[in-house]
């Protein structure tokens, strides 16, 4: 029994066990990252996969949303599955964002339009192809 105001003695009162112990200097030699884990996306449909080809069958838009520079864009799934091919995953970012390039901040929803949408929702549709001359500097005779 230790007296009010003595000194006390923290090596005679803790005995530990070595498997104690070798779990302590484990704790103590290990470090906990204080950076969380990022992000990952996990489908709404876990297990199932939803291809380009069904949304373009369904009839749905691809809606991409930039939450960096807080553009948005919609696109048919029926074009996408034209350019990038039709087993390509549907919610996964076609292309960076157009705006502030970055491709991490942006979110990929799909969307079924209602038969009152027709007209009044803006999708972004592929536009002729522009070829462009191009010119390169030569030595006269080459």
């Amino acid at each position: 029994m230790v007296r009010p105001g003595a000194a006390f003695d923290h090596t005679a009162a803790v005995h530990l066990d070595s498997t104690t112990i070798a779990r302590l200097e484990h704790k103590k030699n290990t470090r906990v990252s204080s950076v969380p884990a990022p992000y990952e996306k996990q489908s709404p449909y876990p297990g199932k996969l939803h291809r380009l080809k069904h949304a373009a069958a369904l009839g749905q838009l691809v809606v991409l949303r930039c939450n960096h520079c807080r553009r948005s864009a919609n696109f048919l799934a029926s074009d996408l599955a034209q350019l990038l091919g039709p087993e390509r995953d549907a919610l996964e970012p076609p292309f960076p964002c157009s705006r502030c390039g970055r491709t991490d901040y942006l979110r990929v929803t799909l969307h079924l339009p209602m038969p009152g949408d027709w007209g009044s929702i803006i999708v972004r549709r592929p536009g002729p192809v522009r070829c462009i001359q191009t010119w390169r500097t030569v030595r006269l005779g080459d």
